[in-house]
């Protein structure tokens, strides 16, 4: 938590000035209290000047216990100049109209995210998760045969569900490509 200070705090970025800040979310686990200064606090962005977002989101709340704090927002707490598309946020208490309201089981339908990347970028759970990048469907395996990167046998498929040896996927290094069990390209 923050506390006692002022400024720009945000889940991902404090302050941004002349800055382009797209494909990303946050999923905040801060908190203010005490605070006896002014301060910008924003889910993704603190304050942005000359700024554009695109493309991101914020799912959870930010729980602040001041009256003095300046300019909050679930997504940028300020912006001054700049601009914000295809962005969400789900703290409707925080609701200061920089970015698009939309509750968690809103953010769980790739329909809300019209216009995102859903074949070389994101990925989504439909009615179970929230988007996330697509490099984050693998992880390393917790009972890693070897310590070979482009061993199949140390990686996993991550689909919400227990992982399985069906779950294993293959990095075809040459042909830049993963490949499923089947060997049926996923990429």
């Amino acid at each position: 938590g923050f506390t006692e200070y002022s400024g720009s705090y945000g889940g991902l970025v404090g302050q941004s000035v002349n800055g382009y800040i797209y494909n990303c979310y946050s999923k905040p686990s801060f908190y203010f209290s005490n605070m006896h200064w002014q301060s910008t606090v924003g889910g993704l962005v603190g304050s942005a000047y000359s700024t554009n977002v695109a493309n991101c989101y914020v799912a959870g709340s930010i729980p602040v216990t001041s009256s003095r704090t300046w300019s909050m927002g679930g997504l940028v707490g300020g912006m001054s100049a700049g601009s914000i598309s295809r962005s969400y946020f789900s703290d409707s208490s925080l609701n200061n109209g920089l970015g698009t309201l939309a509750s968690i089981p809103q953010m769980s339908k790739e329909a809300t995210f019209a216009g995102w990347d859903f074949s070389t970028i994101w990925s989504i759970d439909e009615d179970k998760s929230t988007p996330y990048f697509l490099w984050q469907l693998y992880s390393w395996a917790d009972d890693a045969v070897s310590s070979n990167w482009e061993d199949p046998l140390n990686w996993n498929k991550e689909l919400g569900y227990p992982r399985t040896t069906s779950d294993k996927v293959y990095f075809d290094f040459p042909n830049n490509t993963v490949l499923a069990p089947s060997n049926e390209s996923l990429s």
